[in-house]
């Protein structure tokens, strides 16, 4: 599970800290709705390499439907 969480933490530094990093100190309310809007579009709306250049919500729905015809439960993790 470490591993997950290190990989999780990486992509939010790379990918959103980095560049709003003046936020996080002068204006904390701010960077954590844009914190929010950015997990919502990276789960939803942005296409990762990794799931065959799918969302996660649609890569996980498909996996569980695939579950669910085969009678099979998954859960995936979002990020």
């Amino acid at each position: 599970m470490n591993p997950c969480a290190e990989h999780f933490n990486r992509t939010i530094q790379e990918q959103f800290v980095d560049y709003h990093e003046d936020q996080l100190f002068h204006d904390l309310a701010s960077f954590n709705r844009k914190l929010a809007n950015w997990l919502l579009d990276c789960n939803t709306v942005l296409h990762h390499h990794s799931l065959g250049l799918q969302s996660p919500a649609t890569s996980s729905s498909t996996i569980n439907q695939s579950a669910e015809e085969g009678g099979l439960i998954h859960v995936l993790l979002l990020f």
